[in-house]
């Protein structure tokens, strides 16, 4: 893969010299919705996928029910689109949504293996069988309306294992295959157990790549600050000359804690699991995201902070970790332009960006989950 440099300067450089216009940027909220209590249309199970239409419009895709509701800029229902099934217009698990360029949503139905588009009247616009191994983030509509579904094949631990996206037109129909980067075998990274979802979750370092709505790949080992945005006309690269998160004492007997409880878990059931060494640091980035403006941003692993607001947990579950990681996010422009770092409110998940907006979901202490924006106001 050819790399160019821009205008005799990296984007690291660049990152250096100029001032980023985000960098102690206020989040300003403009939009929540959810209620512990009331109307069902309110009232969140467990968020799955969320996509916004550039007039603003909504798609939440919940879990409990399973549904698709809409929602106007400002937070007022609209309706919902399609229902549970397999039938035409309908869904199983809903492991993605984009929303298309001029109106309505595509929909990546993992149960069903299908994709669906809809119309925002709640008509099926066109449907198609989409065979894909992942279940989340492998979904994307560019700027032109193309769909773009991430796939593999092979085995899960074969070295000839094969990743590439599936593209459709904006018609639904096949449109050929893009191969992608085989990833590196992951370095060893430790154990621990993810409270969210009560489920075994591994810090490892390896290849983290995102597909753009402008068509191009962007890909980065995260075991250093190098991401590669592969743009057809000029390639570059994003680089910052910062150090890893360290991992703390108390973060680290917390994460101890987790693993021995998992062992002993595992080994009453006649089975051993292994652990490797807690390390010092921290790999430097867990995701890649692309905002529908093409904005690249990537999600930090961040020094974890005491959350006193966390509840125990019952006897029979985990050890209660409250030293946590912030949500913290750089944020460049497609053109290479350091931005700034965004660190966001306890308990957010952004699931889409675009220009200076960002929609998500948030979870309070009570469990109770809300679709919220917030609007970015520099200092």
């Amino acid at each position: 893969m050819l790399l160019a440099i821009m205008a005799g300067c990296s984007a690291a450089e660049q990152a250096e010299l100029q001032p980023a216009p985000w960098e102690g940027a206020e989040l300003q909220r403009d939009v929540n919705i959810g209620v512990a209590e009331g109307q069902a249309e309110l009232m969140f199970g467990g968020v799955t996928a969320l996509a916004t239409s550039p007039d603003g419009t909504i798609y939440v895709a919940d879990s409990a029910p399973l549904v698709i509701r809409r929602y106007s800029s400002e937070g007022e229902y609209l309706g919902d689109l399609g229902r549970e099934g397999e039938g035409p217009g309908e869904y199983a698990r809903i492991a993605g949504l984009a929303a298309r360029p001029d109106q309505g949503v595509v929909v990546w139905d993992h149960g069903n293996q299908r994709l669906t588009a809809f119309n925002d009247d709640g008509t099926v616009a066109w449907s198609t069988r989409a065979a894909s191994t992942f279940m989340l983030d492998g979904l994307t509509v560019d700027d032109e309306g193309a769909v773009h579904l991430a796939a593999s094949e092979g085995q899960v631990d074969d070295t000839t294992r094969r990743y590439f996206m599936r593209r459709y037109t904006s018609a639904g129909e096949e449109d050929g295959e893009i191969d992608l980067p085989t990833a590196e075998p992951a370095a060893p990274g430790y154990m621990t157990l993810d409270m969210i979802r009560s489920e075994v979750a591994s810090f490892e370092t390896g290849l983290l790549q995102a597909w753009s709505p402008r068509g191009y790949l962007i890909s980065g080992q995260n075991d250093g600050y190098h991401v590669i945005v592969d743009r057809p006309d000029t390639p570059l690269v994003l680089q910052r000359g910062i150090d890893p998160s360290a991992i703390g004492e108390a973060e680290r007997a917390e994460i101890a804690q987790q693993i021995d409880w998992l062992q002993a878990r595992f080994a009453t059931m006649g089975r051993e699991i292994g652990a490797d060494p807690i390390p010092a640091t921290k790999p430097y980035f867990q995701a890649i995201d692309v905002g529908r403006d093409g904005k690249i941003w990537l999600r930090r692993y961040a020094e974890a902070v005491f959350r006193a607001d966390v509840p125990d947990n019952a006897p029979d579950q985990p050890p209660v970790r409250r030293w946590l990681e912030p949500t913290v996010y750089d944020v460049w422009e497609p053109e290479g332009t350091f931005l700034g770092t965004l660190r966001f409110p306890d308990g957010v998940v952004v699931r889409e960006t675009r220009g200076d907006q960002i929609w998500g979901t948030e979870t309070d202490a009570t469990g109770v989950q809300r679709v919220v924006s917030y609007r970015i106001v520099p200092e």
